[in-house]
């Protein structure tokens, strides 16, 4: 099969689909011993049809791999882009949240769920999330603060994962306008500053929780498209 496969040409791609038929049988065959139910080849074809197609990821050295930051978790690349830093927080009381009573400092592992509850709050205004007297107030309650709290946590870990995917470069891309960038703006100092100091294009460094490092900072062509300046 592999060499009838590999002469209609592209033999890597060919292979790596190849591969990715095998795990598709393999599961399909796991999935049947689990069922107690016997396989034939009829069976699989109709099961294939019913599975979501997918690529298999290139092995190529030139390959370019897009994934979200929670994907990124584990793997590696000599050269990583981080991209949509400029996005805004977006975080709300409103929707399903768990809570606690406790502390994690308090937390009893013989019984880890003591003390945690599902607080469900409805947005009650539809598709309109401003203007509403109850989103500001809201954002205010301690509830509130503590949903931006989480989530700006979650965003420093999603950063920290991201920029430490690089090998050899990181690049951080930004519109040409911006002064910040929001995701950047959640690293904070001792004293509550700006650990991150954007550098203008042209600039050799960029300051860093005080420290300069050396970046090549570079603007595109063409100041209506997203991810520029790079640095």
């Amino acid at each position: 099969m592999a060499e009838a496969v590999l002469r209609r040409g592209r033999p890597e791609e060919r292979r790596l689909n190849l591969e990715q038929l095998r795990a598709l049988v393999a599961a399909y065959q796991a999935e049947q011993a689990k069922e107690r139910a016997p396989t034939t080849v009829t069976d699989l074809c109709a099961w294939l049809v019913d599975q979501e197609g997918k690529q298999p990821e290139s092995r190529a050295g030139d390959a370019v791999t897009v994934a979200t930051y929670h994907a990124a978790k584990g793997l590696e690349w000599p050269l990583v882009v981080l991209t949509d830093l400029d996005a805004e927080a977006k975080a709300s009381a409103f929707g399903v949240h768990v809570e606690s009573d406790r502390s994690w400092r308090d937390a009893d592992w013989k019984d880890p769920l003591a003390g945690r509850w599902v607080r469900f709050w409805p947005w009650p205004f539809g598709a309109q999330k401003k203007d509403t007297v109850l989103d500001v107030s809201a954002a205010n309650a301690p509830e509130g603060k503590s949903a931006a709290e989480r989530e700006r946590s979650e965003r420093i870990r999603l950063l920290y994962v991201g920029a430490t995917r690089a090998r050899d470069y990181l690049v951080l891309t930004a519109p040409a306008a911006a002064t910040a960038l929001p995701w950047l703006d959640e690293l904070r100092t001792a004293d509550g500053a700006p650990a991150v100091t954007l550098p203008a294009a042209g600039a050799a460094t960029m300051s860093v929780g005080g420290r300069d490092y050396p970046v090549r900072a570079t603007e595109r062509a063409g100041a209506e498209q997203r991810g520029s300046p790079a640095f």
